[in-house]
């Protein structure tokens, strides 16, 4: 069991290295659709703005929620 944690807390360290990314990334999507001229763009960012926000936050909050309960167990 303690060969597997470890394993899962190197992965969860290697992730949240870049977790910042994800923001970055999704606001550029959603920049780019609202700078596209056009009803389609403009609506697609309308309505995934929230879905780049709450996808931050649960990834980010999983990584760091991952953290702790790994640094509370003991083996």
């Amino acid at each position: 069991m303690d060969k597997f944690a470890s394993s899962v807390l190197n992965l969860i360290s290697d992730v949240s290295n870049y977790a910042y990314l994800i923001p970055i990334i999704g606001g550029l999507i959603i920049g780019l659709a609202w700078g596209i001229p056009g009803d389609g763009g403009t609506e697609f960012a309308k309505k995934h703005w929230k879905g780049v926000i709450g996808g931050t936050m649960l990834v980010a909050g999983c990584i760091y929620l991952g953290k702790y309960v790994y640094g509370k167990m003991s083996f």
